[in-house]
């Protein structure tokens, strides 16, 4: 399959709309991560327990705080560059199909936190987790198809999903499944 040109200098005027836009694609991830971190702050589950020193030292406020900004800077960006070719490109349904899979992936990955933080379903979590990770492989994948340095800016988050499936992995191995987790989980 051939690759289409990118828009020539004279069609690439700014897409009416751009700024809100733009508003809108850093908005929607900074909200799922705010959402996300809630959890963190008042949730019942794994809140106390194995987010201790021995449950892979992990302290709870770095989880929400590299969120945000990998969520800022990235998925942001990306979604925004991912609409932005789309107009500019007369690629509207093509970019359309992307951010709609990027829409639930932002919904999916407020779910496992809750999952994970609230319920303290670890095991559940892990299996969510893992696929949220193949979920985000799609997106990327759609990303790419209309504008390669969307995609590109998707890395950091992808990388930072790896890491979260061998925490939250390392969480269920040890066992720290909610009020009574085993030693080793924190509590």
């Amino acid at each position: 399959m051939a690759e289409r040109p990118l828009a020539s200098p004279d069609d690439t005027q700014a897409p009416s709309g751009e700024l809100l836009s733009g508003a809108i694609a850093l908005a929607l991830p900074f909200l799922a991560a705010a959402l996300g971190r809630i959890p963190l702050r008042h949730g019942r589950g794994l809140q106390g327990q194995a987010l201790g020193r021995s449950a892979g030292e992990l302290p709870a406020g770095a989880l929400g705080r590299v969120l945000l900004v990998l969520a800022l800077l990235g998925l942001g960006s990306a979604s925004w560059l991912v609409w932005w070719t789309g107009q500019v490109d007369r690629r509207e349904e093509e970019a359309q199909d992307a951010l709609t899979l990027y829409g639930v992936h932002l919904v999916l990955g407020v779910l496992w936190s809750w999952m994970l933080f609230v319920r303290g379903w670890v095991g559940p979590a892990f299996l969510a987790l893992v696929g949220l990770g193949g979920w985000m492989q799609a997106v990327a994948a759609r990303f790419r198809r209309v504008n390669p340095v969307a995609r590109m800016l998707l890395l950091p988050y992808q990388t930072w999903l790896l890491f979260l499936v061998a925490w939250n992995g390392l969480l269920w191995r040890r066992g720290c499944c909610g009020e009574r987790p085993r030693t080793g989980c924190g509590g």
